[in-house]
């Protein structure tokens, strides 16, 4: 079966039980954008017919974000061409509070008949930490998500999972780990296949078989002032490339072992069963790489 999570934004959510769930998120059910509205997001149900799907270990549910698809180009040329055709009427150029009136009605227009985009995205539930993977690089969607889970469960208390000055604390691990080959500088990982690198507008991307071949590219762009924006890590074999903003994304888990899947579990349940417990593995362990400790400074 293919890997299910391979990019993923993490959040902390106490979530209610999954029978609970079932309720909530059925009450804030997905419904097509109305002929005027640009997009509209809801959750709808898993294949397995319920908006809620336990697996070992939490639950998975859907959610789904559907936006109307008007470019900014052709609103922009269709606003220029009313401007204008006012002028040419009038004599008079629009203010801009007759302006932005004809730009709201030329999206209004416009909203009824354009094309769709729909995303689904299934999230998962990892009940021992209150971690909920949300498998989508996409900000909209994320904070969306979140809005609407919220509304849904009525009361929850929630947040990213934030870890303060990862940029800066990885630049100075990837030097530790450069300059004296410390293999605790990233804790239980190994730096594996590319970093990402910046500075100002400027972007460098250092990709090799191992880091430690590119050591003379690497070691001179953190000597120019470049920070780490990305970096590729593994640990016991799975490899993901950890962002900034503390995003996972290139997730790719090594094969299970054999017998890991129960015979009477069904595939998509053990399957995100093992891939929940590995990806939370690895948040555990990204935690307490970047946890305070009163006697551990990190400096870019």
């Amino acid at each position: 079966m293919t890997q299910l999570i391979k990019a993923t934004r993490i959040f902390s959510a106490a979530l209610p039980s999954a029978e609970a769930m079932r309720g909530h998120l059925a009450n804030e059910a997905f419904a097509e954008p109305g002929s005027l509205a640009l997009a509209s997001y809801g959750f709808v149900p898993m294949e397995q017919g319920t908006f809620v799907t336990e697996f070992p270990g939490g639950f998975a549910f859907r959610f789904r974000f559907a936006q109307k698809v008007i470019p900014a180009s052709v609103i922009k040329q269709a606003v220029a061409d009313a401007v204008r055709e006012v002028e040419d009427e009038t004599g008079r150029k629009p203010g801009k509070k007759e302006k932005a009136e004809i730009k709201e009605g030329i999206i209004g227009e416009m909203a009824a008949k354009a094309f769709v985009r729909t995303t689904d995205v299934i999230c998962y539930f990892r009940a021992a930490t209150n971690h909920l993977l949300v498998p989508t690089l996409s900000k909209v969607i994320g904070d969306k998500l979140m809005t609407k889970l919220v509304f849904a469960v009525e009361s929850l208390k929630t947040e990213t999972i934030h870890v303060s000055s990862v940029t800066q604390g990885l630049t100075a691990r990837l030097k530790k780990w450069l300059d004296e080959g410390d293999d605790d500088a990233f804790g239980a990982f190994y730096p594996v296949n590319e970093v990402d690198l910046e500075q100002e507008e400027r972007s460098v991307r250092v990709k090799m078989t191992g880091l430690q071949q590119a050591h003379k590219a690497l070691t001179t762009s953190l000597n120019q002032g470049f920070s780490v924006n990305a970096i590729g890590l593994s640990l016991e074999g799975d490899e993901f490339k950890l962002t900034h903003d503390f995003k996972l994304r290139a997730i790719n888990l090594a094969d299970p072992e054999q017998g890991e899947q129960r015979e009477e579990e069904p595939m998509f349940e053990a399957q995100a069963g093992i891939e929940v417990d590995r990806i939370g593995l690895i948040v555990d362990q990204l935690a307490e790489m970047f946890a305070y400790k009163e006697d551990e400074e990190v400096v870019a």
